[in-house]
């Protein structure tokens, strides 16, 4: 995944205005160059794509020529769209190779950098999107590379973990820290929503909601988990 992997998860105002940039820097070179004669050589030497991979700029690259074959001029050159059958073509090269493939505005994501929560998704729903691109270029990104999320929660803060699909209790309980693993005797778990539902922990224990779960265990995406461990 060309910008997923730069992306990585969007945590905040900062990181949406880092990946919106990028984004946009991607749509600015792929509009100029597919009306250039020379396109391959405007992306190999474009100043925006300082710091791409050779691999990279040749997907940027692929993608620019498939667009110039049919898609009309734009009007404005900061917009950057693949038509349907353009997207189609890319699905299906993606698709012979196993990859995915995610359709962003740069300009919708720009735009929703500057509104509020409410505001935003009063956008998105005008725009006939459920949610932010950028959030389906994460969603996308951890399934391309094997990952999930799982959750620690307590009374100050919940923090977020990231670690490979297919993981057991232990492994995850590394991510936090190496003790957490080595000394690992068992973890209590709960998916997230139904601790949404309880509102706290307590609630859900006492409701009989959370479960102990042993070192053969695989964690699931939005996972609750809270370590035992003994060192």
């Amino acid at each position: 995944m060309l910008v997923a992997v730069r992306v990585g998860a969007v945590a905040g105002d900062g990181e949406r205005l880092e990946a919106a940039a990028l984004l946009a820097n991607v749509g600015l070179v792929i509009s100029h160059a597919q009306h250039h004669r020379h396109s391959y050589y405007v992306i190999r030497h474009s100043e925006h794509l300082v710091g791409f991979t050779d691999h990279e700029v040749e997907i940027i690259a692929l993608v620019a020529r498939y667009h110039r074959k049919s898609a009309p001029r734009p009007k404005h050159p900061e917009y950057f769209a693949l038509g349907k059958p353009d997207r189609e073509e890319v699905r299906a090269l993606a698709a012979e190779e196993g990859s995915d493939v995610v359709v962003i505005s740069a300009r919708i994501e720009e735009e929703l950098t500057e509104l509020g929560d409410d505001e935003a998704r009063a956008f998105l729903a005008d725009m006939g999107l459920s949610e932010p691109g950028l959030d389906r270029l994460v969603e996308v990104g951890y399934h391309t590379l094997g990952l999930l999320t799982f959750l620690t929660a307590g009374e100050k803060e919940v923090r977020a973990w990231t670690v490979r699909r297919g993981a057991r209790a232990p492994e995850a309980a590394g991510v936090i820290h190496s003790d957490f693993q080595h000394g690992f005797i068992r973890a209590e778990v709960i998916a997230w929503e139904k601790l949404v539902e309880a509102g706290s922990i307590a609630a859900a224990r006492s409701r009989g909601w959370l479960r102990t779960e042993g070192k053969d265990y695989v964690v699931e995406d939005g996972d609750v988990m809270h370590f035992l461990f003994n060192v």
